[in-house]
């Protein structure tokens, strides 16, 4: 979580993190302690077994922004697409938003 700024905030489509299930939009997640509980949630072994990599492509999309296209399961049929934006300042992670094709 070093790459991320103590003020970050991370967003997910709804539903994404198990506990924000009933939430209606997106979850929001603000500071490193939130943003680390986004990502030990979506890369707990326990609830999502068969995850073992994840393809990356990065696209550059301004001097302090970029792209992360993703792809889980490639070709199979649980296979699950997506992408991440960040903005970086300082050379911290300020915000990233995940979105899910």
């Amino acid at each position: 979580m070093d790459d991320y700024s103590a003020d970050t905030v991370v967003v997910t489509p709804q539903g994404l993190v198990a506990d924000q299930a009933p939430a209606k939009g997106p979850g929001i997640y603000s500071g490193q302690a939130q943003a680390r509980r986004v990502f030990t949630t979506l890369t707990d072994k326990d609830h999502h077994p068969g995850i073992k990599a994840m393809e990356t492509t990065i696209e550059p999309a301004g001097p302090d922004s970029v792209i992360l296209h993703w792809v889980q399961f490639k070709g199979q049929p649980q296979q699950v697409s997506g992408k991440d934006a960040f903005i970086v300042r300082d050379d911290k992670i300020v915000f990233q938003a995940i979105f899910v094709d």
